[in-house]
């Protein structure tokens, strides 16, 4: 089991991680994470998420 989130952004804009055993809000999207259903790894939002963790110091809301 893997421990690290999965990042979804929101209908509303707003980006959050969410892990494995938690279901994401339907109105959401992957955007840096692996999407099981597909088998493949989705990268689209990787710099967004960097850009806010690392660069802007933002605190991600995260679901469990």
């Amino acid at each position: 089991m893997r421990t690290s989130p999965d990042y979804y952004k929101t209908r509303e804009g707003k980006i959050i991680a969410i892990f494995q055993n938690t279901e994401p809000p339907e109105d959401s999207v992957l955007i840096f994470g692996y999407d099981y259903q597909n088998q493949k790894w989705v990268l689209s939002g990787k710099s967004e998420v960097e850009n806010l963790i690392f660069n802007q110091h933002k605190t991600i809301p995260v679901l469990k």
